[in-house]
C-alpha cells in the first residue's frame, strides 16, 4: 500500500445516519428515505456500516482547537421526507445536505445537531483544518515514507522490492530531518534489525546497507549505534567478501526517450540489477565527498565508495565517542582489521615514497586508516597493548611516515590543495605514536629501537621554524611524544643527548633556545600575563623535556645552564608551576588530569633538586 498523502480536502466526509437499506414500494430507486430514518439502527460512512457506538459518536464531547482535524456536528431543520424523484416528492434530500454543508462552511455554528425522527442520532461532517495540514501533514507524510520503506525491507518482500527499498533507505538516512524522525519515533532499532537481516542473507546488498549505517552514525544522538550489536553489524559489513569490490564502473549510456507508461523488464539479468543498484547508491554518496573522505576532483572516485570504506569511517566516528564501543570493537577482532588496513597503507606509501603525495586516492586512504587506528587507541590501554602485540612494524612505519611527510613539506615552498590533507595525516600518525608510548614500556622500546628519537627530534626542529597552526600542533605532539619515550627510559635519554640539529647544535641547546623564545623576562621575573597560551604550553612542554633529559646527566645539566643564561633553572620551575595551576583550573576532577599533574610535579622536584647550589 503506498504511503498516505495529505492535502486540502475538496469534499468533506459526510457521515449520515441510516438504517440497513430497505426496499420501499413508494421509491423508484428502491430506497424510502422516511422509512430509513424512522428505522435508524445503524450508521454508514460512504455506504459502509458502522456500529452505533462508533468513533463518530464518541467524539461528541471532545473539545477541538482550530489547529486540529475536527468533527463538527451540524444541525438544521429536520430532513423532509422524500418519496423519490416523482411528482409528489418534497424537497430532495440532496438539497438539504447541500444546504447543511453551506451552513457549516459559513460558520453559523460549530456544534449543532440534527436529530433523526426516531433514532435521534446526529449527522456529523468531518472538516480538516488547513493549518493542521500545514503543521503536521508534512511530518506525517515523511513518517509514512519511512514506514513504507521499512515495510519494503522485510524478508517476505521480493528481491526487486528490497533492492528499491535499500536505495530509498539510503536517501532517507542521508537527510538529517529524516534521521531526527527515526530517533523521535524510536524507529532506529527497527531499521537496524532490517539491516541486520539483509546483511545475514544477501551479500549483494552490502553497499546500501553500509551507506545507511554510515549516515546513521553521523548523529551522535543515535546511541543505538554504540551498542555491541551495532558494533558486530558494522564489523560484519566491513569484513564481508563483497565489502571491497568495486561496485560500479563509469559507463556512458545513450539517452532514450522516456515513456509515460513503460512495462517493467522482469527478465533483466540479476547482475545488471545489482549493478544499477550500486550506481544509484554511489550517486547519492558522491554528493557528500567531504563527509565520506573522498577526493572531490579525482578520477575514478566512484571506485572509492565501497562498503569497507564506509564502515571504516563509521567505526572511526563511533570509536572516538564511546569507550564501551572501543571495548566491543576489540572483542570482535577489530584491532586486527585496523592494523591490517594501516600496515597495507604504510607499505604502499613506503614503496611509492616520491609519488604517493600526487595520488589523491592513496592519500585519502591512508588518512582514513590512520583515523581508524587513532580512534582505536584513544584512552584505551588494552587497545594500545593489542595494537603493539599485533605487529612491531606499526611504530616503525608511523615514524617513517611522519619523517617523510615533514621532509616533503619542507621541500615544497608552495602549498597546494593536498597540503592540508598531508598535514592531517602527519598529525594522526603523531597522535597514534603518543597513544602507543604513553606509560607503555613496549611502545617506547619499539620507538627507540626504530630510531624514533632522532627522527622525531628533526620533525620538532622543522616545526619550530614555522608559525602555522598545523606546525604548532605537530610541534606540541612531537614534544609530548619524546617526553613519553625519555621520561622512564635511560636508553632513549642517551639517544636524545647525542642528537644533533641541522645547524650543528646539540639537542639541549636547541631546546633552551626554544624556551627562551617563548618566555618574556622583565627585571628577572617572568611576565605570565603578557604570554600567549600557546607560548605557555610550548614553554611548559620544553621545560618538562629538559628536566627529563638532564636528570642523570651532569654534562647535559651544564649545557642547559649555559644555554639558559640569566633565566636559570628556576625559570623552568616557575613556568611549570604556573602551567600546573592553569591546567588544574581548566580541568577539575578528571582522572587523566590528575595523572598528568603528578607527572609534572615529579619533573618539578627533579629540577628543584638540580637547581640547588
Amino acid at each position: 500500500m503506498p504511503p498516505r498523502r495529505y492535502g486540502k480536502s475538496l469534499k468533506p466526509v459526510l457521515i449520515s445516519t441510516a438504517p440497513v437499506p430497505l426496499v420501499s414500494e413508494k421509491s423508484q430507486d428502491g430506497h424510502d428515505v422516511e422509512t430509513l430514518l424512522e428505522a435508524g439502527a445503524s450508521t454508514t460512512v460512504f455506504g459502509e456500516l458502522l456500529e452505533p457506538d462508533s468513533a463518530c459518536n464518541s467524539l461528541d464531547d471532545f473539545d477541538f482547537s482550530d489547529n486540529v482535524s475536527a468533527w463538527k456536528v451540524q444541525g438544521e431543520n429536520k430532513l423532509k421526507s422524500s418519496k423519490g424523484p416523482g411528482k409528489d416528492s418534497s424537497e430532495p434530500l440532496l438539497s438539504d445536505l447541500a444546504h447543511s454543508k453551506r451552513s457549516n462552511q459559513s460558520g453559523e455554528s460549530d456544534r449543532k445537531t440534527k436529530q433523526a425522527r426516531s433514532s435521534k442520532e446526529p449527522i456529523a461532517i468531518q472538516q480538516v483544518s488547513t493549518s493542521f495540514i500545514g503543521e503536521f501533514g508534512q511530518a506525517r507524510a515523511k513518517l509514512d515514507d519511512i514506514e513504507f520503506v521499512i515495510d519494503g525491507l522485510q524478508s517476505s518482500q521480493s528481491t526487486d522490492v528490497r533492492m528499491a527499498s535499500t536505495v530509498s533507505l539510503v536517501k532517507l538516512c542521508r537527510d538529517g530531518e529524516m534521521r531526527a524522525l527515526l530517533r523521535a519515533h524510536s524507529l532506529v532499532d527497527k531499521v537496524l534489525e532490517c539491516l541486520q537481516s539483509i546483511a545475514d542473507t544477501d551479500d549483494s546488498l552490502m553497499l546500501p546497507v553500509a551507506a545507511s549505517l554510515f549516515y546513521l552514525s553521523l548523529d551522535s544522538a543515535n546511541t543505538q549505534m554504540l551498542t555491541s550489536e551495532s558494533c558486530r553489524l558494522l564489523f560484519q559489513v566491513m569484513t564481508s567478501p563483497a565489502s571491497t569490490k568495486v561496485q560500479i564502473t563509469h559507463q556512458v549510456q545513450e539517452a532514450k526517450p522516456m515513456r509515460r507508461f513503460q512495462k517493467r523488464k522482469s527478465d533483466e539479468p540479476t547482475a545488471n540489477k545489482f549493478h544499477d543498484l550500486a550506481g544509484k547508491v554511489i550517486e547519492v554518496c558522491i554528493q557528500d565527498c567531504d563527509v565520506l573522505e573522498i577526493p572531490p576532483h579525482a578520477e575514478g572516485k566512484e571506485s572509492f565508495v565501497t562498503a569497507e570504506h564506509l564502515m571504516v569511517l563509521a567505526c572511526s566516528l563511533l570509536l572516538s565517542r564511546d569507550s564501551s564501543f572501543r571495548e566491543s570493537f576489540r572483542a570482535i577482532g577489530g584491532l586486527e582489521k585496523g592494523c591490517e588496513l594501516l600496515q597495507g597503507s604504510l607499505k604502499h606509501t613506503a614503496m611509492k615514497r616520491q609519488s604517493w603525495w600526487a595520488d589523491s586516492l592513496q592519500l585519502y586512504r591512508i588518512g582514513r586508516d590512520l583515523s581508524l587506528v587513532e580512534a582505536m587507541t584513544f584512552m584505551s590501554e588494552a587497545n594500545q597493548r593489542g595494537v603493539l602485540e599485533q605487529s612491531s612494524s606499526v611504530v616503525a612505519g608511523l615514524i617513517g611516515l611522519v619523517s617523510t611527510i615533514t621532509e616533503e613539506i619542507r621541500a615544497r615552498a608552495e602549498r597546494d590543495e593536498m597540503s592540508s590533507k598531508v598535514e592531517k595525516c602527519r598529525l594522526s600518525a603523531l597522535k597514534i605514536l603518543v597513544n602507543l608510548t604513553n606509560h607503555n614500556e613496549t611502545g617506547w622500546r619499539q620507538f627507540g629501537a626504530s630510531g624514533g628519537v632522532e627522527k622525531i627530534f628533526h620533525v620538532l626542529e622543522a616545526c619550530s621554524s614555522t608559525s602555522s597552526a598545523d606546525s604548532y600542533d605537530a610541534l606540541t605532539l612531537s614534544l609530548g611524544l619524546i617526553i613519553n619515550c625519555v621520561e622512564l627510559s635511560a636508553e632513549n635519554r642517551e639517544q636524545l643527548l647525542v642528537v644533533e640539529a641541522r645547524g650543528g647544535k646539540k639537542s639541549l641547546e636547541l631546546l633552551t633556545e626554544m624556551f627562551r623564545s617563548k618566555v618574556i623576562l622583565v627585571n628577572g621575573g617572568i611576565k605570565f600575563d603578557k604570554m600567549k597560551i600557546e607560548d605557555l604550553v610550548l614553554a611548559a612542554y620544553t621545560s618538562v623535556l629538559i628536566g627529563c633529559s638532564i636528570q642523570e646527566s651532569p654534562a647535559g645539566l651544564e649545557v642547559v645552564k649555559e644555554g639558559l643564561g640569566e633565566w636559570t633553572l628556576l625559570s623552568l620551575i616557575q613556568v611549570l608551576d604556573y602551567f600546573i595551576v592553569c591546567h588544574q583550573e581548566a580541568d577539575k576532577g578528571q582522572t587523566a588530569t590528575e595523572e598528568f599533574i603528578n607527572s609534572l610535579q615529579s619533573v618539578v622536584k627533579v629540577l628543584a633538586k638540580l637547581a640547588r647550589p
